[in-house]
């Protein structure tokens, strides 16, 4: 997983993940920076989930 310190760059990264896999993304704390994951993978490690992107219909079409 890359890691951001941009908050723009991390959510930019989730948006365009999200409408790849059709999955909702979740951007966590690491440290002092950030990451993108799968929401459900950080849901069930239970990671301080900062923001969730989810796929949008025009992604979906």
């Amino acid at each position: 997983m890359t890691r951001f310190t941009d908050p723009a760059a991390a959510i930019a990264e989730a948006e365009y993940l999200a409408a790849q896999t059709d999955q909702p993304q979740a951007i966590v704390r690491d440290g002092d920076g950030m990451q993108v994951m799968d929401y459900s993978d950080a849901w069930h490690q239970r990671l301080n989930v900062i923001e969730t992107v989810t796929p949008t219909w025009e992604d979906i079409e």
